[in-house]
């Protein structure tokens, strides 16, 4: 098997967070990382020799076609990057464009935020405000429909961390979707149609740090406040 292979012949150690990814640390600064998705093995890491080298190693105990170094394309992802600046930009265009393609009506208006302030209705009662048409249950049909955006906005949030409250939203609804959930699912192809250039930027020299800002009434749901 291809783990033994990674983890008896190369010595890599398989990660407890992801038991898909293997890394391997030669020193404190020098660690190459392995992502064994189906049947790719993705090689990564800051020092571009140990990389080189552990993926020669690697073809020495395993069939595989030849290797791609630097891809700009990997999983789905656009990669383009900026070595003088330590920089690597993440896309997922292709995957937008695939959704703006399949369901045309939800990118004939440019969308400058994932979703509206009042796209939110988070208790039964915010519904009776609704127009009848809002509250209709969809069919069969369109629930398909509906569970194929939602699915391809699941993939696609992990490079586009700015959808990730939206799709949220729209996963809580995936039981019994109304005409709502489904326009508001329009409403975040549009947003993504608008920014499809907008990366996710990975590297530079500033300091690494996560700022969040947590409202419990989640910000935009006012009825629920």
């Amino acid at each position: 098997a291809v783990e033994d292979r990674l983890i008896n012949k190369l010595q890599f150690r398989k990660l407890e967070l992801c038991t898909s990814v293997y890394a391997k640390r030669f020193s404190p600064d020098s660690v190459v990382l392995v992502y064994d998705y189906v049947d790719d093995f993705i090689f990564t890491g800051a020092d571009s020799t140990a990389v080189v080298n552990e993926i020669n190693d690697f073809r020495k105990c395993a069939t595989t076609t030849d290797p791609i170094l630097n891809a700009d394309l990997l999983l789905g992802m656009e990669v383009t990057r900026q070595k003088d600046l330590n920089l690597i930009h993440v896309t997922m265009k292709r995957r937008i464009e695939d959704l703006r393609v399949k369901y045309p009506g939800a990118v004939k208006t440019k969308r400058n935020v994932p979703m509206p302030r009042n796209g939110y209705a988070l208790r039964p009662q915010d519904f009776e405000s609704f127009a009848p048409s809002k509250r209709r249950v969809l069919s069969k049909e369109e629930i398909e429909s509906y569970m194929s955006i939602v699915g391809s906005l699941l993939w696609i949030q992990g490079v586009r961390l700015d959808i990730i409250f939206a799709v949220l939203y729209l996963t809580w609804n995936a039981k019994s979707p109304l005409q709502h959930h489904m326009d508001m699912a329009y409403y975040v192809i549009g947003y993504l149609s608008t920014t499809s250039d907008m990366p996710l930027i990975l590297g530079g020299v500033d300091v690494i740090q996560v700022i969040t800002y947590i409202d419990a009434s989640h910000g935009t749901g006012p009825n629920s406040r």
